[in-house]
């Protein structure tokens, strides 16, 4: 799937305050994602890029971030500061710097869902000395390929400012609705996530193997 689909539904859920069509419009999102897609990107839709027991960061500073996005939009940085402390927010500042970056002759692979998620996993290996300029270059990189509005949401989700109200319960009536066509499926779902609070896990194994293998879900060690 591309990022830019998935950002059609950001935008969605940005604008709508009914819990029930949030719900209505994630399960219509889950439904046409692949099975190999489904946990990424119930990861991404709560602004994570893993579960919170993982431990996984990114480790990226809103001074990287903005560093990255200057140099995308070619415009200096001090100048990508100034347009973020007019918006407030990373992810507009990012949409606006972006709206009016330079076009390159070369055309750009559009960023997938797979690609974007890939990435920041790399991003969260760097570490030592020169390692925020390894991690800024492979922001930049994802930013290249996305549009503006998706490196409004992309920006948002390096820095954990997602906010799209949208929480675990939600997530578990979507997925319920959208692969047993039954919201009251989600005890089960639920009850799952009380023994494996990974979201990923769930919403694969009910993508791949139903909803009588997400009853099977059992403790596992190591996994709170």
């Amino acid at each position: 799937m591309l990022f830019d689909r998935l950002v059609k539904v950001y935008q969605e859920l940005e604008d709508t305050a009914s819990g029930n069509e949030l719900r209505k419009i994630l399960a219509g999102l889950f439904s046409e994602v692949k099975p190999e897609e489904i946990a990424k990107i119930s990861y991404l839709t709560l602004g994570r890029i893993s579960s919170d027991y993982s431990g996984i960061v990114l480790g990226l500073a809103e001074k990287t971030v903005i560093k990255a996005i200057a140099k995308v939009g070619g415009i200096s940085e001090s100048k990508a500061k100034v347009i973020l402390n007019e918006t407030g927010d990373i992810g507009l500042a990012a949409e606006k710097i972006l709206k009016k970056k330079p076009q390159t002759l070369i055309p750009m692979d559009k960023l997938t869902v797979i690609d974007l998620f890939s990435t920041l996993h790399k991003i969260t290996t760097m570490s030592g000395s020169g390692s925020q300029d390894v991690k800024m270059n492979l922001l930049v990189n994802i930013l290249q390929k996305a549009s503006p509005a998706g490196a409004k949401y992309l920006s948002r989700i390096v820095l954990g400012t997602l906010r799209l109200g949208v929480a675990e319960m939600a997530v578990l009536d979507s997925l319920s609705i959208a692969f047993t066509g039954d919201k009251k499926n989600k005890e089960i779902l639920e009850n799952a996530y009380n023994i494996c609070p990974d979201l990923g896990i769930i919403a694969e194994t009910l993508a791949i193997k139903g909803i009588k293998s997400v009853e099977k879900i059992n403790i596992q060690v190591g996994r709170p």
